[in-house]
């Protein structure tokens, strides 16, 4: 169970950096865009736990709610484009509510881990929208390491300028990312086009403010420390 934790921790905040939280270029559009989550791993336990996992994304023109449900793992990022340093990223592991804080190291890390875009020539129909191939590689200047990400977009909805999206010419249906042994595939199975209230952006009270390793440490002491399986 302790390396499950281990493993969420890192997942979710690998999913906040993914999180629709600036993503508008068209500010007419307003609904919402759901998402399954296929996940493979080496892991039955991790992978028997997360299955069923969905996301949910809410737009009201420059304003994004992306709901992440991972099973004992909920995730809930809010985020106004006019304002990108008031996103706020919250996390609820197994009933312990943080909300996750970039401190400046990894706001650099960011920064410079810019990704590298190539465009390439599939196509595929995505919940009723037509949608291109791409690739995403971003290196970790730390590690040496790089990550490739295959993605579907279309250009009929709001282009995503998140960081990990960035310079990518639409906004994407489908696309996967890797955490530990474990791989996300995210697909989009429904868009609609419906009035969105003004009470979902509102950031709720009861969450930690922590930065991930603080997470991963408090999180370990609720199980009794660290180490162990």
């Amino acid at each position: 169970m302790k390396k499950f934790v281990k493993v969420a921790v890192l997942a979710v905040a690998g999913f906040a950096m993914f999180a629709f939280t600036n993503i508008i270029a068209d500010s007419n559009f307003e609904g919402f865009i759901s998402y399954d989550i296929k996940i493979d791993s080496d892991n039955p336990q991790v992978a028997q736990m997360m299955q069923g996992s969905s996301i949910k994304s809410y737009i009201k023109g420059n304003k994004v709610r992306t709901e992440t449900n991972m099973g004992m793992m909920k995730m809930l990022s809010i985020g106004d484009s006019k304002n990108p340093e008031g996103t706020a990223i919250l996390m609820d592991i197994m009933g312990n509510k943080y909300q996750m804080k970039l401190d400046d190291k990894a706001k650099k890390e960011a920064e410079d881990n810019k990704p590298e875009v190539k465009y390439l020539d599939g196509t595929k129909t995505i919940a009723g929208y037509a949608c291109k191939e791409a690739q995403i590689t971003t290196k970790d200047k730390k590690s040496g390491t790089s990550y490739t990400m295959d993605i579907y977009y279309t250009d009929q909805l709001p282009f995503a300028i998140d960081d990990k999206f960035k310079g990518l010419k639409g906004f994407p249906l489908s696309y996967n990312m890797s955490q530990n042994g474990v791989k996300f595939t995210m697909t989009a199975t429904a868009i609609n086009k419906q009035s969105v209230p003004d009470s979902l952006f509102t950031i709720p009270p009861g969450y930690k403010v922590m930065t991930q390793d603080e997470m991963q440490k408090d999180m370990m002491s609720h199980m009794g420390g660290g180490g162990g399986n």
